[in-house]
């Protein structure tokens, strides 16, 4: 589980998209190729910055995982 504040370091609210509260499906992405990745939030895990629901938002895959990783530790 990653932290609100490790959210926040992951990306910005402002720069991640509000897609739903259902998973979104990547063909519903209307010809979008870039890398992104999705984020989740329970009710019990929403704020006012980050409402309960999926976020999408673009960001190169090998970074993240990296940035996770270092989290991790």
């Amino acid at each position: 589980m990653i932290s609100h504040d490790d959210c926040k370091y992951l990306v910005e609210p402002g720069s991640a998209t509000y897609v739903g509260e259902d998973f979104p499906k990547v063909s519903d992405q209307h010809g979008q190729k870039a890398d992104f990745a999705v984020l989740g939030f329970s009710a019990d895990e929403a704020t006012a910055e980050w409402r309960r629901g999926y976020y999408r938002f673009e960001a190169d895959l090998m970074e993240l995982n990296a940035q996770i990783l270092k989290l991790a530790r």
